[in-house]
Parts: structure tokens; sequence; C-alpha cells
């Protein structure tokens, strides 16, 4: 019978683990960021249903990565800019994983090491331009969920901003400039 209020923003095209949140949100809106106004920071907080995480996908949240952004290209790498202050020997993840109809073709995960200042990171995909995808997953964890015999802190806090999708090139390479050439009959056809 009794009922307590419970309100959080979220991120847009993004799902996190704020609806297991008991009572700290793992992601939450932040003015200390890279550039802009915001970023996302995420802090690994005990679920309601006992895990230890912090996790920020957008796709969906499963025993797996799931779903994502539909793709018209292979994405060729994430970037953007973080900063990471663990809890003991915790390590952050930023991953991206790609689907064909639903079924997984390639994915990589890159440890995130601690700094206090922003830094650059990327996340390489290892697939050449076959076989097109159509849904690409992109993930951010504050603790080390991809290893399940590691350490994750509760406490760690992990911030992300400025993340961009590069998508393999597509079509000729741009027109070099040539030496100082000069062509007769002018004009020609």
């Amino acid at each position: 019978e009794n009922w307590a209020p419970n309100a959080s923003e979220e991120p847009d095209n993004w799902s996190t683990i704020n609806f297991g949140a008991n009572p700290t949100l793992s992601a939450t809106k932040t003015t200390s960021s890279y550039s802009g106004t915001y970023a996302m920071r995420i802090e690994s907080i005990e679920t309601s249903w006992g895990d230890t995480m912090g996790l920020v996908t957008n796709g969906r949240i499963g025993n797996e990565l799931e779903g994502g952004m539909r793709v018209y290209a292979n994405p060729m790498k994430i970037t953007g800019y973080y900063k990471y202050t663990p809890v003991g020997l915790d390590t952050a993840l930023a991953a991206g994983v790609s689907f064909i109809n639903s079924v997984k073709v390639d994915s990589n995960f890159v440890n995130l090491i601690p700094t206090n200042t922003y830094t650059y990171f990327e996340v390489p995909m290892s697939y050449n331009n076959w076989p097109y995808i159509d849904t690409f997953n992109i993930a951010f964890s504050s603790g080390n969920i991809g290893d399940s015999t590691s350490y994750i802190g509760l406490g760690s806090v992990l911030y992300i901003d400025d993340v961009t999708v590069v998508y393999n090139p597509v079509g000729t390479p741009a027109e070099q400039t040539a030496p100082n050439h000069s062509v007769f009959p002018n004009p020609f056809s």
C-alpha cells in the first residue's frame, strides 16, 4: 500500500538499467562534459535483481547485447571521449556489436583505463565491407561485465561524451592533386 515517487531522465535513443535502480540511478546527465552542455555519467550500482553493474546501450538490455541502431553501411569504428574513476581493480568497457537479421556478425569490446581527464577512445570493428550489416549496437559499462571472473567495483564511474560512428569508405577515393600539365588543343572534348 506504500508508494514512493521515482523520477529520472533517460538519454534519448539509449537504454539504461535505471529501471532496476535501488535508489541510486546508474545513468545520469552531467554537465562535466568534453564538449557541449552534457555528457553521460554511468555508475556501477547494486540493482534490484542483485547484480553490480552500470550499463548503457543503444539497443535492448537482456542476457546479451541485442538490437541497436539501423545502419546502411558497415561501421569501421566507434570513437568518443571518456573519463573513468574505478573502484579497486575494476575496468570500464566500450563495445560495438553488429547484426544481420538479429544474428551477431561481429563484436569488439575495449577496456577503458582509469583517467581523470577526458581521453579519446576507439572501438575498431574488424570485418571488411562484406557482409553488409543492418543493425549496430553500442554499449558502455562502468564495470567489467564482459568477464565474469573480473572484479566489478560498486561505485565505479564512467563519463562518456561525443560518441561517433565512423563508417567504411564508400565509392572511389578523392582525386589527388596532379602536377601542372597542359592539354592541346585547348579547349578539347
